[in-house]
Formats: structure tokens, sequence, C-alpha cells
């Protein structure tokens, strides 16, 4: 399942296909927000199905949480806060052409992978209370100046893009017995309990 429109060009085969963008995605904000397709996604997996969820976050145009509401980031690089911004499909061409400064366009890019990160660890830690396994990664990196690149360009190989996370959220395995007694025994055969 996917949130990004580029995503309905390919063909999968033997693999369903869900386009979250297509049935949510909010004009207002110019992406589809991350609830929708974590929403999705969770429920796809409750259902038995085996799950891949693409969310369109950390990418631009960069939103967040403030309270209860997905809004643009405030200051941040997004069209609603950057009316210059308006129409701007290349965001790298953008960053490239006009001196946007890069300081901005990274803070602006972090508080949204926060608000990115937050609500995957959400879904990942009740998926992972109910005894599901959960793995999160990426699709690139980002850059900020490096190599004189900025955004994620095609076709471009270097280590900020490439190297990505990959983590596993296993669900915790219930131990018989005293916990407290187990860790007790455990300090004490490390020398650190009498």
């Amino acid at each position: 399942m996917s949130a990004n429109p580029q995503s309905a060009v390919h063909e999968l085969e033997s693999v369903e296909h869900v386009e979250v963008f297509d049935t949510d995605w909010d004009d207002t904000l110019s992406t589809v927000p991350m609830e929708e397709v974590l929403s999705a996604a969770t429920e796809r997996v409750r259902g038995g199905k085996r799950t891949v969820a693409h969310t369109l976050q950390p990418h631009y145009p960069h939103v967040c949480r403030v309270g209860d509401l997905v809004v643009p980031v405030p200051g941040g690089f997004h069209p609603l806060e950057e009316p210059e911004l308006e129409g701007v499909t290349q965001p790298q061409l953008f960053l490239t052409s006009t001196g946007y400064p890069l300081t901005r366009f990274k803070r602006s890019y972090e508080v949204c992978l926060k608000y990115a990160w937050a609500e995957t660890k959400q879904v990942v830690d009740e998926l992972v209370a109910d005894g599901y396994t959960v793995a999160v990664t990426a699709d690139h990196g980002e850059l900020f100046g490096e190599y004189g690149l900025v955004e994620h360009p095609s076709e471009v190989r270097v280590p900020p893009l490439v190297d990505v996370p990959w983590v596993v959220f296993n669900p915790l395995e219930k131990r018989a017995g005293d916990g407290a007694r187990e860790v007790k025994d455990q300090l004490r055969a490390l020398g650190y309990a009498d």
C-alpha cells in the first residue's frame, strides 16, 4: 500500500497494491497524512495480510502534528508556509535554483521526520503488543548540501541516501517464573548483587 502517486506507474505482479493516495489525498496538505496509511495498514495486518506501508512523510511537503491536527510545519518547507512553493513538484530544482536556506529546509525536514517517527512508533508499539513482528525502514535518505546536492536526486548512490535504517520490532516473549527473582539471579551471577 502506498501514499505515493508515483507507485501507480509500476506493475506489481502477485501483490495487491492499495493506492491510499487515491482515497486519502488531502488537497490542503498536498499529501496523504501518515495516519491514513498506517490505519489502513494496521487493518490489513490485523486481517491476516502481510503488509508493506509506504508513507510520504518525511517527504516534501513537510507536515507535522500540532495537538490533534496534522498541519504544515510552522515556518517550514510547505506551500502553505512558503507561497513560492505553490505548484513546485521538483523541490530539488527549487532548492538549488533559488538559494532557499538549506538550514531552514533541514529544520523543516527534521520536524517532519519526528512526526513520522512518532506516528510510526505508536502503531509499532500497538502491533508488537498484540504479537506481531514489525520492520521499519526508509526508501532513501536525504541530502542537505553534502556532495553539493540536496533532497534525494534520482540515480545518485551516496551513503547518506542509500544507508537507511532497518529495525525489526519483535513481540516480547512471556517468561514463566518470577521476573524479579530472575533479574536478581542474573545480577548475582555477574557479581553486582549479593
